[in-house]
């Protein structure tokens, strides 16, 4: 009994700890939708190793009133622009290539901090998803005893909370991949080809 005590204690923990990622993310989103933005050309980029992680920043430059800035843009949430393999400076430069110009997000109260994405909707959803995941996983640990409700059902429920979860996880991963897809040069490029009229 203490043992799966402990165990719902340390995923209701985590849990909520998931829930507060999500929504500082979320809070984050709104507030950067309501900053100045500039149009910034992309110089460069670097890539910031360590044992289990890979992040590649891009380097802008911008005016920001009446002066030229030049900053360092990383991802609002930490999650990286590229992924964390060989590819990821890659897959960088394919998005934001070099010489071309994006549109950032600049912080009002640092503008040197500014930033080429707002936060992920599907990392916020996927750490909301998360924490009720946990969240039931813990009910299921301590439901029975304490309500006398049998297991079979309380597993049934988790079961389903489950399936549900990865339903929408997997509906936020499909969109995101969607608009990755949309975002990219090539297919922009692609696209204008294609709709071009006669000549």
């Amino acid at each position: 009994m203490w043992s799966e005590g402990l165990f719902a204690l340390g995923a209701t923990t985590a849990g909520l700890f998931l829930w507060h990622l999500s929504w500082r993310h979320l809070r984050q989103r709104l507030a950067m939708r309501r900053w100045p933005r500039a149009q910034a050309e992309v110089l460069g980029y670097r890539t910031e190793t360590s044992s289990s992680s890979r992040r590649v920043d891009v380097r802008v430059r911008y005016m920001h009133e009446g002066r030229v800035v030049e900053a360092w843009s990383r991802s609002p949430t930490g999650s990286a622009y590229g992924r964390g393999d060989v590819q990821a400076e890659r897959q960088v430069a394919t998005r934001f290539p070099r010489g071309s110009t994006a549109e950032v997000y600049v912080d009002p109260a640092a503008p040197e901090a500014v930033f080429l994405t707002l936060p992920e909707p599907h990392l916020i959803a996927w750490l909301f998803c998360g924490g009720v995941l946990l969240m039931a996983l813990a009910a299921t640990m301590v439901a029975p005893p304490l309500l006398g409700v049998g297991q079979e059902l309380v597993t049934l429920i988790f079961m389903l909370v489950l399936a549900v979860l990865l339903a929408v996880m997997g509906g936020f991963a499909a969109v995101a991949l969607l608009l990755e897809r949309l975002r990219s040069p090539r297919h922009r490029r692609t696209t204008r080809r294609g709709t071009r009229g006669p000549a």
